[in-house]
């Protein structure tokens, strides 16, 4: 019992100290917690004062220095400055020699005060095939899938940085999908990231909408196909055909978008699957027409009476719906 309760402080105190809201204060409180795990994570928070972390070069966890380097918020050169040399391992030496260095393209792609122009040029980035040429006769690789796979590094890079323009982020998609259809390159995960971007346009999910009525794989066109229809900036018109699909998943996606127009709704509101319905139920907002149609519902009705009554759902005029 007495091994249970450290274990849930110790997954606690290590919660606290991941909480981008935590204050300093605690960091620093949490800092002389006796177990490596918890000092781990307080290392790696990027709100950690520099002090605790000099403290924490010489801690005698090597797994605690390491996640020190590893903080992305902690300037290189005050790590070269303030790391003493008998505690550097191989792989600390190799960060720190790197950052000697000008920053890598991946780094520049990934840093949100990298400039518009240099983004993109980042956005064009096309890998050596002279240079690659060993390396996929090594992997048995074809050769221009090997150079998307380095090219796909930076790309990566490049969509989950905050501060990438929408324009950018639409030429990277379309890139994307030409190197897909040309080389069947698997960019399943780089459009994910796409559609969660903060500057996704209604363009863009136009765009990535038709592309999944060309994927053979169910599963992968469903997710991408929930990602958009979850988004407040897709068109009327493809949430329309998104509620129309088979997967239930989806239609609850579109049921729960705050954008959702009110002839969808109202279909959404009668759909045969429950967990449609209660997308609709679980909205910001319920217009009163379709509320209405729910309390018509003999199973969601008391269940939205209860929303209702708890203040989870309000009512509002269908005017201000698309």
């Amino acid at each position: 019992m007495r091994y249970i309760l450290i274990l849930v402080a110790i997954v606690t105190f290590q919660a606290v100290a991941k909480n981008p809201l935590v204050t300093k204060e605690m960091l620093t409180r949490l800092s002389f917690d006796e177990n490596d795990f918890v000092r781990r994570t307080v290392a790696e928070n990027k709100k950690t004062p520099l002090d605790i972390l000099k403290k924490f070069v010489i801690d005698p966890s090597r797994y605690v220095r390491s996640n020190v380097v590893s903080n992305k918020a902690v300037p290189k050169v005050w790590l070269r400055e303030n790391f003493p040399e008998q505690f550097r391992s191989d792989h600390i030496k190799a960060v720190l020699d790197r950052a000697e260095g000008p920053p890598s393209d991946r780094e520049r792609a990934m840093n949100s005060l990298t400039s518009v122009k240099d983004l993109k040029a980042l956005s064009m980035w096309q890998c050596d095939l002279d240079a690659l040429r060993v390396e996929a006769h090594i992997r048995n690789e074809d050769l221009h899938q090997a150079a998307f796979r380095k090219e796909a590094a930076i790309l990566s890079a490049l969509i989950r940085n905050p501060s990438l323009p929408s324009k950018i982020l639409g030429q990277i998609c379309s890139r994307l999908l030409d190197a897909e259809k040309q080389n069947g390159a698997r960019i399943y995960y780089l459009l994910h990231s796409a559609v969660l971007h903060p500057a996704s346009s209604l363009e863009l999910m136009d765009l990535l909408f038709e592309h999944t009525n060309t994927i053979s794989t169910v599963s992968y066109s469903d997710g991408l196909r929930c990602l958009i229809a979850r988004n407040p900036v897709t068109s009327p018109r493809a949430l329309r055909r998104l509620a129309e699909t088979s997967d239930r998943r989806v239609r609850g996606c579109v049921a729960r978008n705050p954008t959702t127009p009110i002839d969808t709704l109202r279909k959404l509101a009668v759909d045969p699957e429950f967990y449609v319905k209660f997308g609709v139920l679980r909205r910001e907002t319920v217009p009163a027409e379709i509320g209405q149609i729910l309390l018509d519902d003999p199973i969601m009705a008391e269940m939205y009476q209860e929303r209702l009554i708890g203040g989870y759902v309000s009512t509002q005029d269908a005017s201000g719906l698309r």
